[in-house]
């Protein structure tokens, strides 16, 4: 895996706290992270030095399958960077810069026979509705010696993978675990090929892991009488069933939304305001 932008936002301390109780649970994936830097004596950074020592957070890894070498980095992009509100002392290098580093890394000294980058940058929607560009995109136009690249960031469900350069699969499965994207690609020396790629919906026709469903049945349990219970409710009630849609305008920043406006008007009357304000971006679902 590797970091996203959010993963900053409780700080170099609280990020390094959340890999310790992970870590503490169970064992963990790798954390891939070549442009994301620890450097320098702040004290809020000492946790993470000692996980990067540890190996736990490094710039990349190698895993072999069937004779094959497969190289993986991963690396977070210019736009995911704008986003970081809680980095602290931590900074950040150029991912293209760093991404050419990487391939050098994997083919000459680790003879990798595949590389693929993880890459927290994003895509973006043309004025025509079709993804075909963004950070992902240009990451791998730029890194031609990256074979796979798997996006994230914009939350953008590909059901097909975008080739650049003629060659390279950039690939994305969404947000909030909704899906797995599977990708089968053949290479014959340097030519690569797509054979499939598919992205399988996670929802309720796959049985739960029971123990994993014991766990949410807790915690949702606690929510319920920490928050809910004394007005009535808990925490997976319904409070309202809207009959039209309630459109987000994400290509209009400076456009309402009746999302926003519900939930700033909801403020305004809960406290008795005359006025009420919602920062533009703070409701994240429109």
């Amino acid at each position: 895996t590797t970091f996203g932008n959010h993963d900053f936002d409780l700080g170099p301390e609280g990020l390094a706290g959340s890999i310790n109780v992970a870590s503490k649970a169970g064992r963990i994936p790798a954390i891939l992270a070549a442009n994301t830097k620890f450097e320098g004596e702040d004290v809020t950074l000492a946790e993470l030095q000692r996980l990067s020592r540890e190996g736990v957070i490094r710039p990349y890894t190698v895993i072999e399958r069937g004779g094959i070498r497969f190289g993986l980095f991963g690396v977070i992009g210019k736009e995911s960077i704008f986003y970081v509100t809680g980095g602290g002392a931590i900074t950040f290098s150029d991912s293209v810069e760093t991404a050419n580093e990487m391939v050098a890394i994997l083919r000459e000294k680790e003879k990798v026979d595949v590389v693929i980058c993880l890459s927290h940058s994003g895509m973006e929607v043309g004025k025509d509705g079709v993804v075909t560009d963004g950070d992902d995109a240009r990451l791998a136009k730029a890194v031609p010696g990256i074979d796979v690249v798997v996006g994230g960031h914009s939350h953008t469900a590909l059901h097909k993978a975008i080739i650049v350069n003629n060659r390279t699969p950039v690939v994305q499965a969404g947000k909030y675990s909704e899906n797995v994207g599977e990708l089968v690609i053949t290479l014959d020396g340097d030519q690569l090929t797509v054979e499939s790629y598919e992205l399988h919906p996670i929802d309720d026709t796959i049985s739960g892991d029971q123990a994993v469903t014991d766990e949410i049945t807790k915690y949702k349990k606690m929510v319920t009488e920490a928050v809910f219970a004394s007005r009535g409710y808990s925490v997976d009630q319904p409070l309202v069933r809207v009959a039209q849609d309630v459109p987000n305008t994400f290509t209009d920043l400076v456009a309402s939304t009746p999302l926003a406006n519900f939930v700033t008007d909801a403020f305004r009357v809960a406290t008795g305001a005359d006025i009420g304000f919602t920062a533009n971006g703070m409701v994240r679902a429109g």
